[in-house]
């Protein structure tokens, strides 16, 4: 990634550790494969933010991404990704040029994250499923409403 979403959360937290495997220019930052931070220990963050990362990945290690963000946080995590059936317009610019992003591996659709949802539940973990769409010039959350009208879709997901 180009790290924006991490530039975005230091102005939010008091610390913010982005994690990639290319190196960003950020204060606190960590070279690794997401799928085995193995220099992260376990419950080490109140919180994970993944954002259009889930994607990039094949259905394996998008299992191994969620299993990692469980693994290293405390209280919690949001994973969001772009809806693979969703719009492909922002504010009436087409994202994608009439194709799907070719770095995308896995786009998740609304059932993906209704069954990574139902497995979290099962953990006794408190859920929040949110949909964001695009009206006249600004994006709109609606929680616990997820279809294929989306562009991104989120799973927040509270530890007890």
């Amino acid at each position: 990634g180009n790290g924006v979403g991490t530039e975005i959360m230091n102005k939010y937290f008091s610390e913010v550790l982005g994690v990639d495997k290319d190196i960003l220019p950020f204060k606190k930052f960590l070279q690794s494969d997401v799928t085995n931070i193995k220099q992260v220990e376990d419950k080490s963050f109140d919180g994970v933010f993944c954002f259009e990362v889930i994607e990039h990945l094949d259905k394996d290690k998008q299992k191994l991404l969620l299993k990692e963000i469980d693994r290293i946080s405390k209280k919690g995590f949001v994973i969001g990704s772009v809806n693979k059936y969703g719009s492909n317009f922002i504010q009436n610019t087409e994202i994608y040029k009439g194709d799907r992003n070719q770095f995308h591996k896995k786009e998740l659709t609304v059932g993906d994250f209704g069954e990574i949802a139902i497995e979290f539940k099962k953990k006794g973990y408190k859920i929040e499923l949110i949909g964001s769409f695009y009206k006249e010039e600004e994006q709109i959350f609606i929680m616990d409403l997820l279809n294929n009208d989306s562009y991104c879709n989120y799973l927040k997901v509270l530890k007890k």
